[in-house]
């Protein structure tokens, strides 16, 4: 009677793999395209709000930012695709996007990008739901890590907490 979804085919692997792809695919750009289109359409700027906003949290500003990111996407999806059905789990990386990119709106000194907003939020959602071993060492490790990068260019404070906090209002919601 009803159609199915598209979504609802989608095995939830193939959606981690995607956004690692479009993460990878938009690095390349920025090393490849001008410089002008890549700001105006992939760099998120305070008070500067529009649908292209959301790109800037798929681009990243180093090697070194990619590799982290997707590193941790790599890492840490696995785990906790057992724990959140398919839909929560495209529909919380999308509602994350523009949490994180309203936040920036709202409160950045400057303009940002990347996806650690997602790589935060998971780190929050694994510690604070209680059902994702995640040891406290691990923890700080990754909480260092994230410090040290806040003081990079680029790097947004603003989206690391959003993202963090909004997985953690998640992970309080799951555990109701």
């Amino acid at each position: 009677m009803f159609q199915q979804s598209p979504l609802s085919k989608i095995d939830r692997s193939s959606v981690t793999w995607i956004l690692l792809i479009i993460n990878i695919t938009v690095f390349l750009a920025w090393q490849f395209m001008p410089y002008e289109i890549m700001v105006s359409y992939f760099l998120s700027i305070p008070r500067v709000f529009n649908v292209w906003t959301l790109l800037a949290n798929v681009s990243h500003s180093s090697v070194i930012h990619i590799l982290w990111n997707m590193y941790m996407l790599w890492m840490l999806w696995p785990i906790i695709e057992r724990y959140i059905q398919q839909r929560s789990y495209i529909w919380l990386v999308l509602v994350s996007s523009l949490i994180s990119s309203l936040a920036v709106f709202l409160f950045a000194s400057g303009p940002t990008l990347g996806f650690s907003w997602i790589v935060m939020g998971l780190v929050s959602f694994a510690y604070f739901s209680g059902r994702i071993p995640l040891q406290k060492d691990q923890l700080w490790i990754i909480l260092v890590i994230n410090i040290v990068a806040w003081f990079s260019s680029w790097i947004s404070f603003v989206g690391h907490f959003a993202g963090a906090l909004w997985w953690w209002i998640y992970s309080r919601y799951m555990n109701r």
